[in-house]
C-alpha cells in the first residue's frame, strides 16, 4: 500500500512539473510585449534557468543519501511554488528571470530522484506512467494560459493556479516524507560508489538531445504556428495536442514498456519525429501543424526508456546517474531552445523545425550507443554478482 502511495505521488510531481514547465511557450508572445523583449530571449530564459536545475540535478543523488529522499522531495516543491509566485508577481524582467531560475532549481532538486525510485522500485511500464503524466500536465499548460490570455488578457493567472497545484504536492509529499528512500549501500561494495563519468557520455549526451527535442518543439511551435498566420486559441490547441500526442506516446508505454527491446522503441521514435518534423517545417497545403501530435508520440518514449536504460546498465549506480542525466538533459532544455531561438530570429522562425531534425539524427545515434552498452553493463554486471556468489 505505501509503495504504490508513493508511485502515485511521484506521477502527481511529473504533473505538475509538465504543467508548469509548458506554460512559457504559449505565455512567451505576450509576456515578451510586456517586458519589451525580442523574440529569441525565450530561449536565454530557458538556458538561464536551466542552468541552475542542471547543478541541482547533478547533486541531487549525494543529497538524497546524505540528507534523506524525502526531505529532497519537500525541498524542491517548496522552491518552485517560491519560483511560480515570483513569476505571476514579476514587475521587471530580471525579477522574472530571478523566478525562473529558483522555479528550475526546485525542479532540479526532485526530478532525478522521483524518475531513480520509480526505475529501481517499480521497472519500465511504471516509468511510461509517470512520464505520460508529465505529457498530461504539459497538455493542460497551454490550455490553462490561453484561458488566462482570453479571459483575463493577462498570462500571470495561470502561474498563479500553477502555484496552487505544486503547494498541494507539497503537502502529499510532507505527509509520507519519511517513508522515501534513496538506494542503500553497502559501503564495500564498489557499485555502490560514485561512478567513474566516463562510461555515462553516452547516456548525458542522449539525455541532452532528447530535452533539447521535446522543448524546443514545445516551446518555439506556438510562434511558429503564430508566424504563420494562425490565431491564438487553434495554435494553442495544436501545441497542447503535441503534448497529447507525447502523453498518448508514453500511456503505450506502459502496455509495452517490458515487450519491446530498448533499441526498438528507440529506432520507432526516432522514425515517428524524423516525419513529424520534416511535415511541420515543410508545411503542404498549410496543415503542417497536424504534423505535431505525430512529433509527440516520436519524442514520447525517448526520456523514460533511457532511463530506464539507464537503470539497467548502472544498477546501484543509478541515483547518481540519473542525477547527471538530468544535469545533461537541463543544459539540452536550455541551449536547444536558445540556440534554435537565436538562429531562427536570424533566419526566420521556419528553420526551427529543421535545426530540431538535426538534433534528432544525432540522438538515434547516440540513443543506440547507449541501449547497446547498457546491455554489455548489465551482462558484466551480472557475471560479477555470479562471481561473488550474490
Amino acid at each position: 500500500m505505501a509503495r504504490r502511495r508513493l508511485l502515485i505521488i511521484a506521477i502527481g510531481l511529473l504533473a505538475v512539473i509538465g504543467l508548469t514547465t509548458s506554460l512559457i511557450g504559449t505565455a512567451w508572445p505576450t509576456m515578451r510585449l510586456e517586458f519589451d523583449r525580442p523574440i529569441q530571449d525565450l530561449g536565454l530564459l530557458a538556458l538561464l534557468g536551466v542552468a541552475t536545475g542542471s547543478v541541482s540535478s547533478a547533486l541531487s543523488g549525494s543529497m538524497a543519501r546524505r540528507f534523506g529522499l524525502g526531505r529532497l522531495l519537500m525541498a524542491g516543491p517548496v522552491l518552485a511554488v517560491g519560483g511560480l509566485v515570483g513569476i505571476a508577481m514579476a514587475p521587471s524582467w530580471m525579477v522574472l528571470v530571478t523566478a525562473s531560475v529558483v522555479l528550475s532549481f526546485g525542479w532540479g532538486l526532485i526530478d532525478p530522484g522521483v524518475n531513480s525510485h520509480v526505475a529501481l522500485e517499480h521497472g519500465p511500464r511504471a516509468m511510461n506512467l509517470l512520464h505520460a503524466t508529465f505529457g498530461v500536465g504539459a497538455v493542460f499548460g497551454p490550455i490553462l494560459m490561453a484561458r488566462s490570455l482570453s479571459g483575463f488578457g493577462d498570462w500571470r493567472p495561470a502561474y498563479v493556479v500553477s502555484a496552487v497545484a505544486v503547494m498541494i504536492a507539497v503537502g502529499a509529499v510532507m505527509v509520507t516524507r519519511h517513508q522515501w528512500r534513496a538506494p542503500q549501500v553497502d559501503q564495500d561494495d564498489s557499485r555502490g560508489r560514485t561512478p567513474s563519468l566516463g562510461p555515462t557520455v553516452p547516456y548525458l549526451a542522449a539525455f541532452l538531445l532528447a530535452v533539447a527535442v521535446e522543448l524546443s518543439m514545445g516551446q518555439w511551435s506556438f510562434s511558429i504556428l503564430e508566424d504563420r498566420g494562425m490565431a491564438l486559441e487553434p495554435a494553442a490547441r495544436f501545441v497542447a495536442a503535441y503534448w497529447g500526442g507525447l502523453t498518448l506516446g508514453r500511456l503505450s508505454g506502459v502496455f509495452f514498456g517490458q515487450a519491446v527491446p530498448y533499441r526498438v522503441k528507440l529506432a520507432i521514435s526516432s522514425a515517428a519525429l524524423i516525419v513529424g518534423l520534416a511535415w511541420f517545417g515543410a508545411d503542404p497545403g498549410g496543415l503542417g501543424a497536424w504534423s505535431l501530435p505525430l512529433a509527440g508520440i516520436g519524442i514520447a518514449l525517448v526520456f523514460p526508456t533511457m532511463v530506464s536504460v539507464s537503470a539497467r546498465g548502472f544498477g546501484d549506480q543509478t541515483d547518481y546517474v540519473i542525477g547527471w542525466s538530468f544535469a545533461a538533459a537541463g543544459v539540452g532544455a536550455g541551449v536547444g531552445p536558445w540556440l534554435v531561438g537565436e538562429i531562427g530570429a536570424r533566419a526566420g522562425l521556419h528553420i526551427i523545425p529543421w535545426l530540431v531534425l538535426g538534433f534528432v539524427v544525432l540522438l538515434a545515434g547516440i540513443s543506440n550507443v547507449a541501449a547497446s552498452d547498457a546491455e554489455r553493463l548489465a551482462a558484466h554486471r551480472a557475471a560479477a554478482e555470479q562471481a561473488y556468489g550474490r
